[in-house]
């Protein structure tokens, strides 16, 4: 079993390959004893490998989450939740309990702008 939000191995596949190679010299190589000077011969191997992963994430439509309401054509006022479920403990996605907006401080504090009023006479001419 899988968690909301947790990642798995699904599958994968692997895919070995090997393959042999002679290099030789025409003629001076088929010559005994003095043959393996003029040849040379090599084995390659080649591995792949691909894994496939599966991140499950759990939908619950009947979240209480942020609500917008829309007006229909006939004049009634419809609710929709747009708001995923949030990630973790799925027992912890039925809490009852309202959300309090945390109260965030700005971390660059903010200097209000102050404009200054200037005559067109006070002005440098160039």
């Amino acid at each position: 079993m899988v968690p909301d939000g947790g990642t798995t191995v699904v599958g994968g596949a692997l895919l070995d390959s090997e393959r042999e190679e002679q290099d030789r010299t025409p003629g001076l190589s088929r010559v005994p004893l003095l043959g393996n000077l003029f040849k040379r011969k090599g084995v390659f191997r080649d591995s792949s490998e691909i894994l496939f992963f599966i991140t499950p994430r759990i939908f619950r439509p009947d979240f209480e989450g942020n609500q917008t309401s829309s007006k229909r054509g006939n004049g009634t006022n419809s609710t929709t939740i747009l708001q995923p479920v949030p990630l973790g403990n799925p027992s912890s996605n039925s809490d009852t309990s309202p959300v309090v907006p945390l109260n965030r401080t700005p971390l660059v504090p903010v200097v209000p702008v102050v404009q200054s009023q200037t005559n067109p006479g006070n002005l440098p001419k160039f």
